[in-house]
């Protein structure tokens, strides 16, 4: 707003944003929320690094307040309603976000023939930006693994049924994570190598952004070095204490006000409005 082509209004007053995702804005484009009079968040850590941010570039403070995480509330009924999956077999979600940084383009068939060779049912859930700007990557693995019978490929645009039937997943810095963590409590492996925060409002903030570092707090990492060991390191993490203690953890910090986001958002809006 007032950065590029969307201009403030002389008719509108207050301009609210409210985050829908987890782990905080840090990982927005330059400047997104910079001309905004509030910001409606589901965590105090989300107010403090936006605080971190107006300070680094000497803009006026906003309007802050936690209200909670209005996806997580009504996912956590939906997961109510979803049937027991009949002869589960144990299943990894291979979930990736876009981009050259992203696990498909970063190690593609070096992870996926591993995975492929425990006999495991492996889902495969491209990132649907994947579908749009990617579709040569996908299309030449899809092709590749169309006859491999532990592989399926989800490209529904609902997560949550997939996230239900999965065991554990294996992603990137895609905020899948968050969703899968908050809401069914299964371990996660993950991938951090090049991250790129060009363009983004991290890039003006000198310490580490908190989604981040949750995400090496409640993730074991791979890289070139461990992944053909894939196998082993999902055996370990299945019954692992230490990792399940540290998502409890993360989500008491990036999910507050559970259950409350609702009327927490309309109560707002209403003061502010009136």
């Amino acid at each position: 707003m007032d950065v590029l082509q969307w201009k403030r209004s002389k008719d509108v007053k207050h301009y609210c944003h409210f985050v829908h995702g987890s782990g905080g804005t840090l990982l927005y484009r330059l400047f997104s929320l910079d001309y905004f009079d509030s910001i409606i968040a589901v965590g105090e850590v989300e107010i403090n690094e936006i605080r971190l941010l107006e300070k680094a570039r000497n803009i006026p403070e906003k309007q802050l307040i936690v209200a909670g995480n209005t996806f997580y509330d009504r996912c956590s009924q939906k997961i109510k309603e979803i049937p027991k999956e009949d002869n589960h077999q144990f299943t990894v979600l291979l979930s990736p976000s876009w981009g050259p940084n992203a696990l498909l383009n970063m190690y593609g068939v070096n992870l996926i023939d591993p995975l492929v060779k425990t006999g495991w049912k492996i889902i495969i859930r491209p990132h649907p930006q994947s579908i749009i700007s990617e579709k040569e990557m996908v299309a030449s693995l899809t092709e590749k693994y169309k006859d491999v019978p532990n592989i399926e490929w989800d490209f529904n645009n609902e997560n949550i049924y997939t996230l239900s039937r999965s065991d554990i997943m294996i992603s990137d810095f895609s905020s899948i994570i968050y969703d899968f963590v908050f809401l069914f409590d299964r371990p996660v492996v993950i991938n951090l190598t090049d991250l790129d925060y060009r363009r983004l409002d991290a890039q003006d903030i000198e310490q580490e952004i908190y989604f981040i570092r949750a995400l090496k707090k409640i993730g074991y990492q791979i890289n070139t070095n461990n992944i053909h060991n894939i196998k082993e390191i999902i055996e370990s993490l299945i019954h692992n204490d230490e990792y399940k203690n540290a998502r409890q953890e993360v989500k008491q910090t990036l999910w507050q006000k559970q259950g409350e986001s609702a009327k927490n958002i309309v109560d707002f809006m209403v003061k502010t409005a009136y």
